[in-house]
């Protein structure tokens, strides 16, 4: 009897270990029983670690991050320098982050994993008035992982109705960043956080998306799902939006649904929203994300011309 027991008991521990670590949420069903080759997650955590959060509040937070592990992980309404070093102290799996203090309070920030290569790049100035910038201005990197690589963009669009005017000029300074950088010969592109878009005409998160020339991650399935806990409305404020390679790569996108709503509630207004990347398939397509190799070989390919064109005029001036 006691035989047959441990053996119910092993089956059991070996089934729960089967279902994976997720306690404290709903398996995301966009990982569900596929292969990430990086995870990365938006949250809009509303002012981090105000002195009002209690120590269960922060040791909840922790347990999700370290749950769900996202590799890159984009934060919007960060308040400070103070609270992205309190930050990184609490979360150790998360040692890089680029962060501008904007004085605002709901500052964005994005932290990477201690494997990811992160290269900072250039934040717009806020001046407090949308007419040349954003309230919230975006937090600009570029990551390569594995041989992918791409900017990143932890977006925090200015909220309500009645600030539709406001918001649609942050959505042309964002698509103006976005072509500036592809100028500069940028090609792979990860936006992310909360667009707080009405769904209203001229105020679509598919509008913006094709602005931009990139693809919305739809979070499949989860039609009724908010990305935030407010009134009876299904508020889709939070989305990843990237560029068609990227789109080929991803599993899937969705909304973190947690076990504990009042503590969820209570830690932040919005849901995380996370989605899954494989870099390749098996048969090594990439499926157009332009990889970090390929980049490299067009700039190789472009000395070599260079060198070859120096020598023959070399051999050709040494003949004379």
């Amino acid at each position: 009897m006691k035989k047959l027991v441990t053996i119910a008991l092993l089956i059991f521990f070996a089934g729960v270990a089967a279902l994976g670590q997720h306690t404290l949420m709903q398996q995301p069903p966009c990982i569900n029983g596929e292969g990430c080759d990086l995870v990365l997650m938006t949250w809009n955590v509303e002012h981090y670690y105000v002195d009002s959060e209690t120590e269960e509040m922060r040791s909840w937070f922790s347990q999700v991050l370290e749950e769900l592990n996202p590799a890159i992980l984009f934060i919007q309404e960060i308040a400070n320098d103070e609270k992205v070093a309190h930050f990184k102290d609490a979360e150790e799996a998360y040692p890089i982050a680029v962060f501008t203090n904007t004085g605002s309070g709901t500052d964005n920030a994005i932290f990477f994993h201690q494997d990811i290569t992160v290269e900072d790049l250039p934040d717009p100035v806020r001046d407090n008035t949308s007419e040349t910038s954003f309230r919230h201005p975006p937090q600009i990197a570029r990551f390569t992982h594995d041989g992918v690589s791409a900017v990143v963009m932890s977006v925090h669009l200015t909220w309500g109705d009645d600030a539709r005017i406001e918001r649609g000029k942050e959505r042309q300074h964002l698509v103006n960043l976005v072509r500036d950088l592809r100028n500069d010969g940028y090609q792979e592109f990860i936006v992310s956080g909360d667009f707080n878009t009405t769904e209203a005409e001229g105020d679509t998160i598919q509008g913006l998306a094709d602005a931009l020339g990139l693809q919305v991650l739809r979070h499949e399935g989860q039609d009724a799902v908010g990305t935030t806990y407010d009134s009876d409305d299904v508020n889709k404020y939070d989305y990843f939006l990237v560029s068609p390679g990227i789109g080929n790569r991803a599993v899937g996108s969705c909304v973190v649904i947690f076990n504990d709503l009042e503590m969820a509630e209570d830690v932040a207004n919005h849901r995380p929203v996370l989605i899954c990347l494989q870099f390749q398939d098996s048969s090594g397509d990439t499926g157009g994300w332009i990889t970090e190799a390929a980049a490299g070989g067009s700039t190789a390919g472009v000395v070599l011309v260079i060198v070859l064109a120096w020598l023959i005029g070399k051999r050709r001036r040494s003949a004379r």
